[in-house]
Protein backbone atom coordinates (compact mmCIF):
# COMPACT_ATOMS: atom_id res chain seq x y z
CA UNK A 1 0.00 0.00 0.00
CA UNK A 2 1.16 3.45 -0.84
CA UNK A 3 0.62 6.41 1.40
CA UNK A 4 1.40 9.78 1.25
CA UNK A 5 0.25 13.09 3.76
CA UNK A 6 -1.33 16.12 1.67
CA UNK A 7 -1.82 19.47 3.13
CA UNK A 8 -5.04 19.57 1.49
CA UNK A 9 -6.20 16.22 1.14
CA UNK A 10 -4.99 14.37 4.52
CA UNK A 11 -3.71 11.10 4.49
CA UNK A 12 -3.87 9.13 1.14
CA UNK A 13 -3.92 5.31 1.32
CA UNK A 14 -3.67 3.30 -2.73
CA UNK A 15 -4.63 -0.30 -1.76
CA UNK A 16 -2.33 -1.75 -4.83
CA UNK A 17 -5.43 -3.28 -6.47
CA UNK A 18 -5.56 -3.56 -10.03
CA UNK A 19 -8.28 -1.33 -10.49
CA UNK A 20 -9.00 2.30 -10.11
CA UNK A 21 -9.26 3.32 -6.17
CA UNK A 22 -11.08 6.08 -4.35
CA UNK A 23 -8.43 7.51 -2.12
CA UNK A 24 -10.33 11.08 -1.07
CA UNK A 25 -14.26 12.28 -1.03
CA UNK A 26 -15.14 15.67 -0.43
CA UNK A 27 -17.65 18.35 -0.67
CA UNK A 28 -17.32 20.86 -2.75
CA UNK A 29 -18.92 24.33 -2.86
CA UNK A 30 -20.04 25.68 -5.82
CA UNK A 31 -22.41 28.23 -6.79
CA UNK A 32 -24.27 27.92 -3.62
CA UNK A 33 -24.33 24.11 -3.95
CA UNK A 34 -22.20 21.35 -2.81
CA UNK A 35 -20.64 19.07 -5.40
CA UNK A 36 -19.38 15.42 -4.76
CA UNK A 37 -15.73 15.48 -5.67
CA UNK A 38 -13.04 12.03 -5.68
CA UNK A 39 -9.64 11.55 -6.20
CA UNK A 40 -8.71 8.01 -7.82
CA UNK A 41 -5.61 6.66 -8.32
CA UNK A 42 -4.60 3.61 -10.42
CA UNK A 43 -3.65 0.32 -8.51
CA UNK A 44 0.04 -0.39 -8.30
CA UNK A 45 0.69 3.68 -8.91
CA UNK A 46 2.78 5.91 -6.58
CA UNK A 47 1.31 9.26 -5.82
CA UNK A 48 2.67 12.23 -7.34
CA UNK A 49 2.55 15.58 -4.44
CA UNK A 50 2.87 17.76 -7.73
CA UNK A 51 0.03 16.37 -8.82
CA UNK A 52 -2.06 16.25 -5.71
CA UNK A 53 -0.67 19.65 -5.66
CA UNK A 54 -2.30 20.87 -8.91
CA UNK A 55 -5.46 18.82 -7.78
CA UNK A 56 -6.20 21.01 -4.89
CA UNK A 57 -5.41 24.33 -7.07
CA UNK A 58 -7.75 23.69 -9.05
CA UNK A 59 -10.27 22.48 -6.25
CA UNK A 60 -9.51 26.06 -4.61
CA UNK A 61 -10.12 27.77 -7.71
CA UNK A 62 -13.06 25.42 -9.02
CA UNK A 63 -15.36 28.91 -9.82
CA UNK A 64 -12.98 29.63 -12.40
CA UNK A 65 -12.54 25.91 -13.60
CA UNK A 66 -16.52 25.41 -14.02
CA UNK A 67 -16.74 29.35 -15.45
CA UNK A 68 -14.13 28.11 -18.43
CA UNK A 69 -15.53 24.34 -18.47
CA UNK A 70 -18.94 26.33 -18.83
CA UNK A 71 -17.60 28.07 -22.11
CA UNK A 72 -16.27 25.07 -23.84
CA UNK A 73 -19.81 23.06 -23.20
CA UNK A 74 -21.49 26.08 -24.82
CA UNK A 75 -19.05 25.79 -28.03
CA UNK A 76 -19.22 22.32 -27.56
CA UNK A 77 -23.40 22.35 -27.94
CA UNK A 78 -23.23 25.38 -30.88
CA UNK A 79 -20.30 23.87 -32.63
CA UNK A 80 -19.65 20.14 -32.36
CA UNK A 81 -22.79 18.61 -31.45
CA UNK A 82 -25.77 19.98 -30.47
CA UNK A 83 -27.50 16.61 -29.83
CA UNK A 84 -27.34 16.62 -26.71
CA UNK A 85 -29.52 19.70 -26.15
CA UNK A 86 -31.72 18.72 -28.81
CA UNK A 87 -31.95 15.40 -27.17
CA UNK A 88 -33.55 16.76 -24.06
CA UNK A 89 -35.47 19.18 -25.45
CA UNK A 90 -37.16 16.78 -28.02
CA UNK A 91 -37.08 13.61 -25.20
CA UNK A 92 -37.73 15.70 -21.72
CA UNK A 93 -39.78 18.44 -22.75
CA UNK A 94 -42.08 16.78 -18.88
CA UNK A 95 -38.86 18.36 -17.12
CA UNK A 96 -39.40 21.37 -15.15
CA UNK A 97 -35.92 22.64 -16.33
CA UNK A 98 -36.33 21.68 -20.00
CA UNK A 99 -39.92 23.17 -19.98
CA UNK A 100 -39.14 26.65 -18.17
CA UNK A 101 -35.74 26.80 -21.05
CA UNK A 102 -38.36 25.89 -23.67
CA UNK A 103 -40.80 28.72 -22.76
CA UNK A 104 -38.25 31.31 -22.20
CA UNK A 105 -36.85 30.72 -25.79
CA UNK A 106 -38.25 32.32 -28.70
CA UNK A 107 -38.19 29.69 -31.14
CA UNK A 108 -39.08 27.00 -28.76
CA UNK A 109 -35.38 25.72 -29.06
CA UNK A 110 -32.97 27.08 -25.81
CA UNK A 111 -30.05 28.54 -26.81
CA UNK A 112 -26.95 26.55 -25.81
CA UNK A 113 -25.89 29.57 -23.43
CA UNK A 114 -29.21 29.09 -21.53
CA UNK A 115 -28.96 25.55 -21.67
CA UNK A 116 -25.61 25.66 -20.42
CA UNK A 117 -26.38 27.97 -17.61
CA UNK A 118 -29.44 25.96 -16.02
CA UNK A 119 -26.36 22.70 -16.14
CA UNK A 120 -25.81 21.71 -12.88
CA UNK A 121 -22.15 20.51 -11.54
CA UNK A 122 -22.89 16.97 -10.43
CA UNK A 123 -19.36 15.37 -9.78
CA UNK A 124 -15.87 16.50 -9.85
CA UNK A 125 -13.33 13.33 -10.45
CA UNK A 126 -9.60 13.90 -10.50
CA UNK A 127 -7.70 11.18 -11.85
CA UNK A 128 -4.02 11.00 -10.33
CA UNK A 129 -1.74 9.75 -13.20
CA UNK A 130 -4.40 9.96 -16.23
CA UNK A 131 -4.05 12.11 -19.48
CA UNK A 132 -7.07 13.55 -18.76
CA UNK A 133 -6.70 14.76 -14.58
CA UNK A 134 -9.91 16.07 -14.12
CA UNK A 135 -13.39 15.43 -15.41
CA UNK A 136 -16.21 17.74 -14.43
CA UNK A 137 -19.80 15.69 -14.82
CA UNK A 138 -22.50 18.45 -15.70
CA UNK A 139 -26.51 17.34 -15.99
CA UNK A 140 -29.29 19.29 -17.21
CA UNK A 141 -31.48 17.61 -14.70
CA UNK A 142 -31.21 14.45 -12.88
CA UNK A 143 -34.31 14.03 -11.74
CA UNK A 144 -35.50 13.32 -15.56
CA UNK A 145 -32.04 12.49 -17.33
CA UNK A 146 -28.74 10.38 -16.72
CA UNK A 147 -27.35 11.91 -19.41
CA UNK A 148 -24.04 13.83 -18.45
CA UNK A 149 -21.21 16.01 -20.29
CA UNK A 150 -18.03 15.26 -19.18
CA UNK A 151 -15.55 17.89 -19.27
CA UNK A 152 -12.13 16.98 -19.41
CA UNK A 153 -9.87 19.97 -17.96
CA UNK A 154 -6.07 19.72 -17.94
CA UNK A 155 -4.14 20.28 -14.54
CA UNK A 156 -3.75 24.24 -15.12
CA UNK A 157 -7.40 24.29 -15.44
CA UNK A 158 -7.96 24.48 -19.61
CA UNK A 159 -10.77 22.57 -21.02
CA UNK A 160 -9.50 19.59 -23.15
CA UNK A 161 -12.56 17.96 -24.35
CA UNK A 162 -16.07 16.66 -24.09
CA UNK A 163 -18.01 13.92 -23.80
CA UNK A 164 -21.66 12.19 -24.08
CA UNK A 165 -22.11 10.00 -21.43
CA UNK A 166 -24.74 7.89 -19.70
Amino acid sequence: MSSVKHPYFGTLNSLNSHGPDVVWEGKIAINNTETDAMVWIEGNTSFQMAQLDAFAALLTNISSVDARARIQLCNHLTKDDPHYLEYHVNELAESPVIAELIRASAEGIPSADAFVQKMRLHNIGLWHGHKTPLILDYMIDSDYSDQILAVGISLDGEAIDVSWES
